[in-house]
């Protein structure tokens, strides 16, 4: 396993003369050990159906190093449509419009021989099992919100806001036992900062 810091903005250019505004969204992750294996990162499609990932764009790691500029716009051909039963949303929980256009962005390394050898992930520092932050696409505003609790006391929070193209939503698991001993687990989604994430590089 392997961690490095990152950043994220949008509308950079390389060679800063205002050229080709607005077409990308960049994220540069450095810092990046035990993966002397990977030689390009892939940005993939993750789609909540049973669609086959598609590759977004792809970028060099270098010295423990990648920058990776996602489209601000994706193809309609690429983008699945999500509604509360594709996301199996659970009773109580309101999502505005009741159905979009978007995808998730996932990153898969691969070798010099074209092997996938694993993917990069952004997990929470120090609780890497808990928490997990991902890059979701949407071709319009959004939001997910409202609370559900089934009758073993499990809970559910949704406080997520979308903008049109890509939106960082962090999701975490809490949990704790009753007072019947019984497990009870509190799964949040939020596109508010709730977790100290890193991005790890987790063989397959």
């Amino acid at each position: 396993m392997a961690f490095a810091a990152f950043t994220a903005c949008e509308d950079q250019d390389d060679d800063n003369n205002g050229n080709n505004p607005k077409e990308h969204f960049r994220i540069k992750v450095t810092g990046l050990t035990g993966v002397d294996e990977v030689t390009e990162v892939r940005a993939m499609t993750l789609y909540a159906g049973n669609r086959f990932p598609e590759k977004i764009t792809v970028a060099d790691l270098v010295n423990g190093k990648f920058t990776i500029d996602l489209p601000v716009l994706i193809a309609a051909d690429q983008l699945e449509t999500i509604t509360p039963t594709v996301l199996n949303l659970p009773e109580g929980i309101t999502m505005t419009p009741a159905s979009l256009q978007g995808i998730i962005a996932d990153f898969w390394g691969y070798n010099a021989n074209n092997e996938l050898i694993g993917s990069f992930v952004m997990l929470e520092s120090g609780n890497v099992m808990a928490a997990v932050a991902r890059y979701y696409y949407t071709d319009r505003p959004a939001t997910i919100t409202g609370t559900h609790i089934d009758r073993h006391g499990n809970k559910w929070v949704y406080d997520a806001t979308f903008s049109e193209g890509w939106n960082l939503v962090y999701q975490t698991q809490e949990s704790a036992f009753a007072r019947d001993a019984e497990m009870q687990i509190t799964t949040t989604m939020s596109t508010k900062n709730i977790m100290d994430e890193e991005w790890f590089f987790l063989k397959s």
